[in-house]
């Protein structure tokens, strides 16, 4: 992973460009059962009614993961936690 964090360069180079952040997003996503079709739809209901969308996370042992990273390559979800209002 180091290689990975540090690039090929001189200096660091982005972790995002080698889709790392992608990968641990989409692994978490695969590990919460959501829907993608699902989530798109109650997104556009909750803008809709201008209302927020809160996911909640349950059980100690998931509370522990990195959920910020939450990914979908659904161009409506992306990175779940950059999605504002």
């Amino acid at each position: 992973m180091s290689r990975l964090l540090e690039g090929y360069g001189p200096g660091p180079s982005p972790v995002t460009g080698h889709g790392l952040l992608e990968r641990i997003g989409g692994s978490r996503w695969q590990a919460s059962g959501l829907g993608a079709k699902r989530l798109v739809a109650a997104l556009g209901e909750a803008r809709a009614d201008e209302i927020p969308l809160r996911l909640e996370v349950s059980g100690p042992d998931h509370q522990q993961l990195p959920w910020e990273l939450l990914f979908h390559e659904h161009e409506q979800l992306r990175f779940l936690a950059r999605r504002g209002g």
